[in-house]
């Protein structure tokens, strides 16, 4: 008996795969993206090489985080650490998916329902259709939607529709913030 209660309180307890925090929320660093999590090592992945030679400047003078891209396949990355941590903890991800932005916009409307499950304590805000900042012809558009958790980390779905007069092309975006490095980006 003594042992099917264990055997039974192992499968119970390796079935709960979130751990909720202090005030009833779940944890960011339990929200995986494409098998990423906030708070592992980029080296689990990707050599440090391969980091290196994918680093992007975007923030050189900025001087706190810096971001390395890669591709897998239909899929972009970003991966926001810190400039000096030899371990390449992950502060912030960025997962980029090209897509029709009537598409994106179901994808998002399916994305906020399992947030909301995900998080069922985080303040959640939309905002836009909005200008998109990097379009200097003010004609793309940026629609958003935020998960702020009470630990002030967040996760932010984005549509974007690129006008003709930016070489990109319309996109569906998740990304999920550390608290810390989503106050450095917004300072920016």
């Amino acid at each position: 008996m003594r042992y099917l209660f264990l055997i039974l309180f192992v499968l119970f307890a390796n079935s709960i795969p979130l751990i909720a925090d202090s005030k009833g929320g779940r944890q960011i660093a339990n929200y995986e993206i494409e098998g990423f999590r906030l708070g592992d090592s980029l080296l689990d992945t990707y050599s440090e090489r391969e980091i290196k030679m994918n680093r992007q400047d975007w923030y050189k003078d900025a001087g706190v985080y810096t971001v390395s891209t890669f591709d897998r396949g239909e899929l972009g990355f970003q991966f926001l650490y810190k400039i000096n941590d030899k371990k390449y903890i992950l502060q912030g991800i960025d997962l980029v998916e090209t897509m029709s932005y009537s598409k994106c916009k179901k994808k998002m409307k399916v994305e906020k329902i399992n947030l909301r499950e995900f998080f069922p304590n985080a303040k959640e805000k939309s905002s836009g259709p909005l200008k998109h900042w990097a379009d200097t012809s003010n004609k793309s558009t940026s629609l958003s939607i935020t998960f702020t958790l009470k630990s002030n980390d967040v996760v932010v779905l984005q549509c974007i529709d690129w006008s003709s007069n930016v070489d990109w092309s319309d996109n569906y975006r998740i990304s999920v913030w550390e608290k810390n490095a989503n106050q450095w980006l917004n300072n920016l």
